[in-house]
């Protein structure tokens, strides 16, 4: 089973893009691995050295093999005004990273609009069809 799990890993190089979130004791975070652009970036919606620090030791513990040859970088912005609002912020870091854009500043009421678009998009499914499977067909 764990040779499975091994070669089954989306840690391959031959994946561009891995998503990683993180939960830190009340708190979403999230990395992205780029495989292509060599870069391991980390964000924290607190932006706080602390949950950075615990970010990067989850990498080393769990990711180090994967990480090692990749550049880590802290995604600086959007910074969480409230103490609820880091799951949407997260998810929306993922969503550039994946679009390829640059991460835009939100204001409270854009974070309540992600809450409810993400939540939206969740019960449709969108987060864990297969990728062959159109919006249609689920």
């Amino acid at each position: 089973m764990k040779q499975q799990v091994i070669v089954n890993s989306p840690c391959q190089t031959t994946n561009r893009l891995v998503l990683i979130p993180m939960y830190l004791e009340s708190h979403w975070a999230g990395v992205v691995l780029d495989y292509e652009k060599r870069k391991a970036t980390m964000f924290d919606p607190a932006q706080t050295m602390t949950n950075y620090k615990e970010i990067s030791k989850i990498l080393d513990k769990y990711f180090g093999g994967y990480t090692e040859t990749l550049d880590p970088i802290h995604q600086r912005a959007p910074r969480q005004e409230d103490i609820n609002s880091c799951g949407p912020l997260t998810l929306l870091f993922f969503e550039c990273a994946v679009r390829g854009i640059p991460v835009p500043k939100v204001s409270s009421e854009q974070v309540e609009y992600l809450r409810f678009r993400y939540f939206f998009l969740s019960s449709k499914g969108v987060f864990c069809r297969n990728p062959g499977v159109t919006m249609n067909d689920s």
